[in-house]
């Protein structure tokens, strides 16, 4: 029996099932009465829910489509949990944490890494995702809408990581790719991040001569889901009515504009406020430059910026950035953003896109001419560009945190990518710095 329960401990799945444990018994005490779920609680409630004159679940998706949102599939759960079986989301919403685990590992990190700290700091990196951005507009709505898809979206990418290691994706996986595609595509910033990369590695592949049918069929699943969200009536209904209750100017705003907006909003989440995972980033790149480049300047400098920043406006702000830290704040945004008219928004706008180039470029100078140089930079270009397109939406502040769900597991996969190599020191290392972090921070 001990042996046995030694055999478990040591199992490279055993970190997941700690991970799955944890994330239950967060579900299982959050509250589901209140936000939208109350909303999509009562949908089904004939005569008195929001739409009286719904029959049927089939019916209440029709008027949604047509006047709301194109997330008709996600929607359909989101009545189904809300109404009848919340036990089953908790189940299926701690799941979908280990998804992401597993999503990660399997996309992007070796499948030859067979080192159990790996699944272990993966695990305390994932627990380090806030809670109060999961339950922002009711519990089970916010991981619906957010979580569940980029869980979906990971998994939807592995016949990619399958084809370019020259495995066979079986007929029967088909039946697992296809529909998780579905779910995540139906989220439209995830839908947007899946047509991109199956778009690139299509070429990638077709010029390697290594494409295969299930990418070019994935390539056009993403496609039709993007034009279907594009063309829903709902969804251009929902922007005009939430411009007029939320951001009446937002009309008014142009195409840098909205950037700018996107751009600062984005980047004041993680530099102005302490956000763990992004100092674990900065600080991880910043070390690996100092060891790479230990007799060079300039790439030290670059290396160290970011993380700089981030110490500067958080851990030590009354010591030396209060002035610049008052400064930047001056030109924080809110519904009432007309535009780019001051010094007060040019500076942070300036500051943070030094601040991403730099992160670009630390990410070259430790990966070099290879693979993972690309690959990195398309996963930095999906987080940013997840959450900057939200300058384009008049529900920017509306919307909270939660839209900083795919930037977050974004910067996870990064973390485990910068590691995934490194001796076996620095990840005992790391490991106890994050048992700690996620202990304080959770």
């Amino acid at each position: 029996m001990v042996n046995r329960i030694k055999k478990i401990i040591n199992s490279k799945w055993f970190p997941f099932l700690v991970l799955f444990v944890v994330m239950f018994a967060i579900a299982i005490v959050k509250p589901v009465d209140f936000g939208d779920d109350s909303f999509f609680a009562e949908v089904l409630e004939k005569g008195s829910g929001p739409y009286p004159e719904v029959t049927n679940i089939t019916e209440y998706l029709g008027v949604r489509y047509n006047t709301w949102t194109s997330r008709v599939i996600i929607e359909f759960f989101l009545v189904l949990f809300t109404s009848k079986f919340s036990l089953i989301w908790r189940i299926l919403d701690s799941l979908m944490y280990v998804l992401i685990g597993y999503g990660i590992k399997r996309v992007f990190l070796s499948s030859k890494d067979q080192d159990n700290k790996i699944n272990w700091i993966l695990t305390f990196l994932i627990l380090l995702i806030p809670i109060t951005i999961t339950k922002e507009a009711g519990s089970i709505a916010t991981s619906l809408n957010y979580i569940w898809p980029i869980a979906f979206g990971l998994i939807s990418l592995i016949p990619i990581r399958k084809v370019i290691d020259n495995e066979k994706v079986r007929w029967y996986e088909y039946l697992i790719y296809f529909p998780v595609a579905i779910f995540a595509l139906n989220s439209e910033l995830v839908c947007a991040c899946i047509l991109v990369t199956y778009l690139i590695f299509t070429i990638y592949l077709a010029f390697k001569k290594k494409l295969k049918p299930i990418i070019i069929i994935m390539l056009l699943i993403s496609i039709v889901c993007m034009i279907v969200e594009l063309k829903c009536p709902g969804n251009k209904a929902r922007t005009k009515q939430e411009t007029e209750m939320r951001f009446s100017n937002f009309e008014n705003l142009s195409v840098i504009d909205k950037f700018a907006l996107g751009l600062i909003t984005t980047m004041n989440y993680y530099v102005l406020n302490f956000s763990p995972l992004y100092f674990i980033f900065t600080a991880i790149v910043m070390i690996l430059i100092f060891k790479k480049y230990s007799d060079n300047v300039i790439c030290k400098g670059i290396g160290a910026f970011p993380f700089a920043i981030g110490i500067l406006f958080t851990l030590l702000p009354g010591v030396f950035g209060g002035p610049i830290r008052g400064f930047l704040n001056s030109g924080l945004l809110d519904e009432n953003f007309s535009g780019i008219n001051s010094l007060s928004l040019c500076v942070p706008i300036l500051l943070y896109l030094v601040d991403i180039a730099l992160s670009f470029v630390s990410l070259y100078l430790i990966f070099g001419n290879s693979k993972k140089t690309l690959i990195s930079m398309l996963v930095l270009s999906c987080g940013l560009c997840s959450r900057i397109i939200m300058g384009f939406m008049p529900t920017v502040f509306a919307s909270g945190n939660r839209t900083h769900s795919i930037m977050l597991v974004m910067i996870i996969t990064l973390i485990m990518m910068l590691i995934e190599e490194k001796e076996k020191k620095f990840k005992d290392l790391l490991l106890d710095f994050l048992i700690i972090f996620a202990i304080c921070f959770k």
